[in-house]
Parts: C-alpha cells; structure tokens; sequence
C-alpha cells in the first residue's frame, strides 16, 4: 500500500489563510489576551459558527477520516507517543523544511497553526455529536502533529512566541491528552509563555493554568 499524502488541493496555504481569518477574526498578534467576544466564539456552542467551520475544514478533515487515514492500534496514552512519528509524518510537509524567504517562513507558520486549528479545534466544532470519532481519531492526529511542530519549533516563532491568544493553540492538543507526560509538558510550555508578556498576558495565562490543572 503506498504511503497516505494530504490532497494538495485541500491542504494549501489557502485552507491555512481560511482557518486562520474564521478562528482570530480581527483579533491582532500584539494582543495580549482574547476579547470576551473571541472567548464566546471559541468556547460556547454557536450553530452559525459551527456551520462556517464546517464549510471551512470539513473536507479537509473527511479526507483524515478513519477509513482514509487509517492510525496504528492504540493501546494506552503514554505508548501512542510511539506512533506519534508515523501518524504526523504526512503532514511535515506543510511547515517543515528549509526556506530562504521571509513569505515562506510565514507559510510555514501559519501552517502549522492552521493545522492545530484544523486538527483540534474543527472536529470539536463540526462533529459535536460523535465524540469518540474527536477522542479516538482527530485528537491523535492532532496531538502527534504538535510534537512534531514543538520538534520544529514553530510554536516559539517570533510571530507567535509573544502572543498568548495566538500561541495557545498549539498547546490545547496535550490538554486533550489522557498522558501525564503531555500535561507535564505543557504546564511548561504555559510557563515558558509568561516571559514576555505583559500583565495581562500574565493574568489569561493564570486562567489557562488553572483550566489545565482541571484537565489532568
């Protein structure tokens, strides 16, 4: 069987652009912490949000599905990481490997930040109904596309390095996790975050400690 690619007219700078604009809106890299309007649209259950993610992410994530995109076994949390190389391996393309321009570093970037958006967030929005398909399928995805984006180390960019409403996503996969070892790692990250940022960023973080503490 030959190895799984990503559809190139799915997985594009454009779908990045599009999962991008629909999650942050107006919401600028130098802010320190989200609007209570942003809040709302990422954390409450909105038919018209969830109906404009869909139109947004939906084929993209139907190609992962798991009868086209088939994961290893699982047997428990903490072996998955194992497997983690393998699952993430068709999507290192989108953010990995050299460039020499600055419009291809930004590429990079948003890649991998609209691919955490796609692969954690979307399913949340879209299949709220089929939850084990998020846990057992999208989640694992998700969480083995982030190592690969910490080994990259695209989550402390300079575009994201300082912004918490931004940066924040890229840690939201371990959250999801049931392994302590990505809630220890990303207490911290969540640490590591609050060099930089103001009191405010400070104060949003302490509300993500404390959620994350709520997750283990």
């Amino acid at each position: 069987m030959p190895p799984f690619t990503l559809p190139p007219h799915l997985f594009n700078p454009t779908l990045y652009t599009r999962l991008l604009t629909l999650w942050f809106s107006d919401l600028p890299l130098s802010a320190s912490a989200p609007t209570p309007t942003q809040l709302t649209k990422w954390f409450s259950t909105n038919p018209t949000f969830d109906s404009q993610c869909a139109s947004t992410a939906l084929p993209a994530l139907q190609s992962l599905s798991p009868d086209k995109y088939p994961l290893p076994p699982f047997t428990d949390p903490e072996h998955d990481h194992q497997h983690y190389p393998q699952i993430a391996a068709p999507f290192l393309g989108q953010f990995d490997g050299p460039t020499s321009t600055e419009d291809g570093a930004k590429e990079h970037e948003e890649a991998a930040l609209g691919l955490m958006l796609l692969l954690d967030q979307m399913p949340r929005n879209i299949f709220r109904t089929q939850q084990s398909l998020i846990y057992t399928h999208y989640d694992r995805i998700s969480r083995a596309v982030a190592h690969a984006i910490f080994a990259s180390e695209l989550d402390t960019c300079a575009r994201y390095r300082a912004s918490p409403p931004y940066r924040m996503w890229f840690y939201l996969p371990l959250m999801h996790s049931e392994a302590l070892s990505d809630h220890d790692l990303m207490a911290g990250k969540l640490q590591d975050m609050e060099t930089g940022v103001d009191e405010i960023g400070k104060e949003y973080l302490g509300s993500l400690v404390a959620f994350e503490r709520r997750h283990r």
